[in-house]
Parts: C-alpha cells; structure tokens; sequence
C-alpha cells in the first residue's frame, strides 16, 4: 500500500492498496486527475515483479520511520507484508533509503496508467474562468536544484541563512519548489542573484500569482 498526504501547497493526496493476485483499488482525494475510486487487474507476471522487488529490497530490514527536515513536504507511506510477516509499514520523506523510494516509483508508475476502472468517481468544484493577469510574488521564488544535491541538506542550510522555508512542490515528478524567506535578512532580488550563483540551483524564479483582470 502506498499513501500519500498532503503538504502546504497542491501536493497530489492519495491511496493506493495491492492485493494478493493483483487487484488494485485506488483512492484520490485532493489535486490528481483521477478522484474518487478506482480499480485495476495487474496480469500475472506484473504482479509477480512487483512483489519480487519488494521481497529483494529486504523491506522488513529498514526503520519504520525517517525523519525529516523538510516540515512542508508531503509525508509518504509505504506498507507491505507477506505470508511470514506481519504489515510493516514505512514512513517519511526525502531522507528515506533509495530502495525504498525506488519502490514507491514502481507503484506511481501503476498509478500514472490510463487501464482504470472507474467505481465511484468524485469532481472537483472549479471556479468559473476570467480573464485573467499575472502578478510577481515578491517574497516567493521557484527554485529547481542541480541533480545530486541533498536537498534537504541545503534548504535547511538556507533557512538558518535567510529563513527559507518550503510552501509548495510544483509538479510530483519535478523537482521545482515554492519557497519563501524572512525579509528581515534578504531581499527578493538579493536572494535571486544568491541561488542564481549557486552551484546547487540550476533554476530560480519569482513566483507569479493569477488574478481577475
């Protein structure tokens, strides 16, 4: 089982539950294209790598939970047990093992596939559309680290610097953060010329807001 929480800004919130033989129910809850619930039949052999990967990842020999110095980041759980062992599950953020974050790829991957069967689907309300204009946030920035970066490593390092913190994660798959700072220690334009020389960010940006023209 996979489960996915919520983070400060339109982080995708879902379940998704794998039973023996390969049935598998999913839940969307808030920001995801598939609301509601859902079903699916994995084929044999799918199901069979699936559960191979985890068996060869030796879940049982992880901690149950990794902490994290991220606060705004969504908070993952990945659970799983088997005919000799009772559920396990594990718990965290980036800071967790890369086998395990391998693993909560492979069920994404499930997830991401268009072979649903719709059990009860859910809409989400959406406000009528207006002509609409963009406006600079001038205490927000998007930030994209270089590939390698412990990210975790270096946000904390920032906050102590210029009280960064994260409010939002752009995409699931991207790593393109919403991050804003105290501007008692830095501007806006200081701190865009700051991580534009940092070796660690290879884009930065103001963050733009849309409103009713």
């Amino acid at each position: 089982m996979l489960e996915k929480g919520g983070c400060y800004g339109r982080c995708p919130i879902y379940k998704v539950e794998i039973y023996e033989g390969g049935y598998v129910k999913f839940y969307g809850e808030k920001f995801i294209d598939k609301l509601g619930i859902y079903e699916k039949q994995l084929d044999k052999a799918s199901y069979q790598e699936l559960i191979q990967k985890f068996k060869d990842a030796n879940f049982y020999e992880f901690k149950d939970n990794y902490e994290s110095m991220i606060p705004d980041a969504a908070l993952i759980k990945l659970s799983y047990h088997d005919k000799k062992n009772p559920l396990k599950t594990i718990s965290g953020k980036s800071e967790r093992p890369k086998v395990i974050k391998d693993l909560q790829l492979d069920i994404e991957k499930l997830v991401a596939a268009f072979d649903w069967k719709v059990i009860e689907k859910k809409v989400e309300e959406k406000k009528p559309k207006e002509n609409q204009e963009q406006r600079i946030i001038e205490n927000q920035l998007i930030i994209e680290p270089e590939n390698g970066v412990v990210f975790s490593r270096w946000i904390a390092d920032m906050k102590v610097k210029y009280g960064v913190r994260i409010i939002d994660r752009l995409a699931n798959s991207n790593s393109f953060w919403v991050i804003t700072f105290d501007s008692k220690k830095v501007t806006g334009a200081e701190l865009l010329k700051i991580f534009k020389d940092d070796p660690s960010i290879r884009n930065v940006e103001y963050n733009k807001t849309v409103s009713p023209r």
